[in-house]
């Protein structure tokens, strides 16, 4: 947030920092829920964005590679993958298996030390999710949502102005 306000970018919109290598130079792109341009653009005019949402986990995916110990890299794609799941979700394709690639890749960044409580939340949003998407394919979504409230706690604990974790938990 603090850098994204340094380039003057809306930090409403704000899910983190993309770091890159270029010319053996390391960057950093602050990273909007959709990049500007790609995937709601494509809702707004009915097409599909869920090709934009998986050039960001591809692009995750190098970041990765090049070093699997960068905690910040999992969890922007555990919210690209998220965002992947809920485009899913809204064309009637079962987004299951993104949402629980993303907890995976938020369990990685708590264990690499990213804040906990920024973990926890993201995981409180990640489990309402699969919760919905649970009770839409029939099954029981309690576990899920109980797992989202246990995160909103958690967050709240180490967060505890974190209004979405306060919202969210009810």
């Amino acid at each position: 947030q603090v850098l994204a306000r340094q380039l003057a970018v809306d930090t409403s919109r704000v899910v983190g920092i993309r770091t890159r290598v270029v010319n053996r130079m390391l960057t950093a792109d602050v990273l909007d829920p959709v990049p500007e341009g790609m995937g709601e653009a494509e809702a707004v005019r009915g097409g599909d964005p869920r090709e934009a949402f998986r050039t960001a986990i591809a692009d995750f995916d190098q970041v990765i590679r090049r070093d699997p110990t960068g905690a910040l890299a999992y969890n922007n794609r555990a919210i690209a993958l998220r965002s992947l799941g809920e485009a899913e979700s809204a064309r009637g394709v079962d987004p299951r298996e993104s949402f629980r690639n993303a907890l995976a890749d938020l369990d990685e960044a708590g264990r690499l030390g990213l804040d906990p409580g920024l973990v926890a939340g993201n995981r409180a949003n990640v489990h309402r999710y699969l919760g919905d998407a649970e009770a839409a394919c029939g099954n029981d979504p309690r576990a899920s949502y109980r797992a989202a409230i246990t995160d909103c706690e958690t967050a709240l604990r180490h967060r505890p102005d974190a209004l979405a974790a306060l919202l969210h938990r009810g």
